[in-house]
């Protein structure tokens, strides 16, 4: 086998591993003055040995949706809230067991805070459970 049939192999084999096959919008919510829209969005891909990223996208309201522009992302969580405090102040709120990837502070004029809530496999418990 020649150097460039295993160098084109190795290309082919990173390029089938980061590409994305879904992206979903699970939720969008809009700032008080309809200025930015904050997106919480799912991108998987990878087949049976799979990956998947849930990021918040923050964006100008009219902008259009860039899955590479976002302001936070984490694994094993499944659900996010996303709540507007103010005109330029975002809450993200996530499960506590979720791991974090990335998480930005300000995005242009708007302050994101973040807080946790209680969680199993990923999702918010609700309610107290006995078990």
């Amino acid at each position: 086998m020649s150097k460039d049939t295993i160098k084109l192999a190795c290309f082919l084999v990173l390029i089938s591993t980061v590409a994305c096959d879904e992206v979903r919008i699970e939720s969008t919510s809009r700032s008080p003055d309809d200025k930015y829209l904050a997106s919480f969005y799912s991108m998987s891909g990878g087949g049976a040995a799979g990956w998947v990223a849930l990021r918040v996208n923050l964006r100008r309201t009219g902008d259009a949706f860039y899955t590479s522009d976002y302001v936070f992302e984490m694994n094993h969580g499944y659900q996010c809230e996303l709540n507007w405090k103010g005109n330029a102040q975002l809450l993200v709120t996530y499960p506590a067991e979720a791991g974090v990837r990335k998480q930005d502070s300000q995005w242009n004029e708007v302050t994101i805070s973040y807080e946790t809530k209680p969680s199993r496999g990923g999702m918010f418990i609700d309610k107290k459970v006995n078990l």
